[in-house]
């Protein structure tokens, strides 16, 4: 990716002490992937679970072949909110609990992912649950306006990506952060 002349102007930065700060953000900008790509299953069942010609055989084998996304699909189906009585496969999953769910669970575990090896002081498991509910209730506000397309539950998933980028690329001045903000008591 380009970075554009505006954005190195606006991040321009004439002390010496922070011009560091300022080349990492630069160089991370010029590569392709300040955010790591979801997994290959992530991706295709995003595009099967929004194509209305996508099938459920298609969306079943790709799960089939993704053992954490299998259990995750299981345990919500088995979930109260789903079923009365145990879930054993992925076929009665996807039948109870449907394409707009799978969908949701995929971005769900695709960004749990990028969560894995983190060290901070943050509890991710809290920031996951906030970015979960932050998605559920962009969905619903978008879908009061409009049908949904499924970028709108994603959008609220990543609202927070930038913690992610901070701890991934800049893990001491993160934990530097993290540390202030616990202080100070604000998030």
């Amino acid at each position: 990716m380009q970075v554009s002349q505006k954005l190195k102007r606006y991040l321009a930065c004439t002390q010496p002490d922070k011009a560091w700060a300022v080349k990492k953000v630069m160089s991370l900008l010029e590569t392709d992937e300040v955010i790591p790509a979801f997994s290959s299953s992530i991706i295709k069942l995003g595009h099967l679970t929004s194509n209305p010609e996508g099938s459920m055989d298609d969306i079943r084998e790709v799960i089939e072949l993704d053992p954490g996304l299998s259990s995750d699909c299981i345990k919500v189906a088995s979930s109260v909110g789903f079923a009365a009585h145990r879930i054993s496969s992925i076929q009665q999953a996807l039948m109870l609990i449907g394409m707009e769910e799978i969908r949701r669970i995929a971005f769900s575990v695709g960004v749990l992912e990028k969560f894995e090896g983190f060290r901070s002081d943050v509890d991710w498991g809290n920031f996951w649950l906030h970015s979960v509910l932050v998605a559920r209730l962009t969905e619903k506000v978008a879908g009061a306006y409009r049908p949904c397309t499924g970028a709108e539950y994603l959008a609220g998933l990543l609202h927070d990506c930038g913690k992610i980028i901070l701890e991934k690329y800049f893990p001491e001045e993160f934990d530097d952060v993290v540390y202030k903000a616990k202080r100070r008591k604000c998030s």
